[in-house]
């Protein structure tokens, strides 16, 4: 999708082939080459006739950087040729390869106050699943208040993702650790079962504005006096101490002092480890996440990792909802976004439940990659990626605010609907 619109002297000649094009590979992981968006915004600005332009809207709707680089869009001058679209007033030449729901996302991520009038679509062929028809329409109408709204609840203030881009692209040095520390635990968080995202954040905060958190995130080598300092605090008898610990929902958080610690003890290893993945993919087959956070996989032992502690049961399920987070927030570039896409789907209680009642298989291992192939099968392609969000769709329309409209959706399409009981009422990932 970035050759159709990339200039020529950005595309690789196609003399490219066999070990030639294999040396040009490594050559680029090498040396951290990627792709940024201040680069593709230079070569939107620069198409000029039909089909690159055509080709621009298609990557923005469809590509999993697309919402990424759209974004950068709308922040700055938006070319004219896609204010002419956006007013209506190209006669729909330029939009005519994207179906009604892809045309409302321009709209929705270039200028979502601007009106523009679009002609009805073909009448659409009974969709495989109906349920999951009118998760994605819903999704469409709703993903860009969704998105903000779970975004507000899960990431503590101050956080920003660019950080994570933040050191060398293929490396170990110059990492961002309070960003990547605060990733990594908001992913072990995931597993707990019974809780809400703003649980998490609402830790996280405390512990940033009380200042340990940032202690816990710098470099262990030989002074562990910081976590030292919390088994003491945490398990102090003195009144006057625990009057400055979190409240007691927030026990399960101070358990996994554990699971943070190993985390803090390999962290530029297993930055090392997720920056390398999408390659490992690609060179290999049957590649399972949690088999990659060890340090005795393949991929560790290629990268020269030994010392770091497992975390694949530190994160658990969580390891998928890192995979999506990483990509949606532009960690990953466009390359790289589609060799792990079926990582992305976080297997959540809720969700699992919610796709057996609709005939998926997801109760043995690799369920993530179950859930991918699943809803692909179900919707196609294209739309299953759900613009970019991949699971999270699934994981919020679960939830006990959108119980009466799921409900209704599957009495709708004639299936019973399934016994979510209290898992409903909270953000359970269990």
């Amino acid at each position: 999708m970035l050759c159709e619109f990339a200039p020529a002297d950005a595309v690789l000649c196609d003399d490219y082939v066999g070990e030639s094009f294999e040396f040009f590979k490594i050559a680029r992981r090498s040396s951290g080459y990627s792709r940024q968006d201040d680069t593709l915004v230079a070569w939107v600005n620069d198409a000029r006739d039909e089909q690159r332009r055509r080709a621009v809207l298609r990557y923005l709707v469809r590509a999993p950087r697309g919402r990424s680089l759209a974004s950068r869009l709308r922040s700055g001058d938006l070319p004219e040729w896609i204010r002419e679209v956006l007013n209506g007033s190209d006669d729909q030449h330029l939009l005519r390869d994207l179906d009604s729901d892809e045309r409302k996302r321009i709209i929705g991520e270039l200028d979502p106050k601007r009106l523009v009038v679009i002609p009805p679509p073909p009448p659409p062929s009974p969709p495989k699943s109906p349920v999951l028809e009118q998760v994605y329409k819903w999704w469409t109408d709703n993903r860009i208040s969704e998105r903000q709204r779970y975004a507000g609840s899960v990431f503590p203030n101050g956080f920003r993702h660019q950080d994570l881009g933040k050191g060398s692209g293929s490396g170990r040095d110059g990492i961002d650790r309070l960003a990547w520390f605060t990733m990594f635990a908001l992913a072990c968080y995931q597993s707990f079962g019974r809780t809400q995202d703003g649980q998490h954040r609402r830790f996280i905060e405390h512990g940033m504005n009380a200042g340990w958190w940032a202690e816990l995130a710098r470099p262990i080598a030989d002074d562990d006096r910081p976590w030292r300092d919390r088994l003491r605090q945490w398990t102090s008898p003195s009144p006057d101490e625990r009057r400055k610990l979190p409240g007691q929902e927030h026990i399960r958080w101070k358990r996994t002092l554990v699971d943070l610690y190993a985390i803090a003890r390999g962290l530029e290893d297993f930055v090392l480890l997720l920056r390398e993945f999408p390659r490992f993919v690609d060179e290999n087959d049957h590649v399972l996440l949690n088999q990659v956070l060890v340090p005795e996989s393949k991929l560790a032992q290629e990268l020269g990792i030994q010392n770091a502690p497992p975390i694949d049961r530190t994160l658990g399920i969580g390891a998928n909802w890192l995979m999506r987070e990483l990509i949606c927030n532009g960690v990953y570039d466009s390359d790289q976004a589609p060799l792990i896409e079926r990582y992305c789907w976080m297997p959540s209680k809720r969700v699992r439940v919610l796709l057996r009642a609709l005939g998926a298989d997801v109760t043995d291992s690799a369920v993530s990659e179950r859930i991918y192939d699943f809803v692909v099968a179900e919707l196609d392609d294209s739309r299953a990626r759900f613009y970019g969000d991949y699971d999270l769709p699934l994981q919020i329309i679960t939830r006990s605010d959108y119980r009466g409209l799921l409900e209704q959706w599957f009495r709708e399409s004639g299936k019973d609907f399934p016994d979510f009981r209290e898992d409903m009422d909270s953000g359970d990932h269990a």
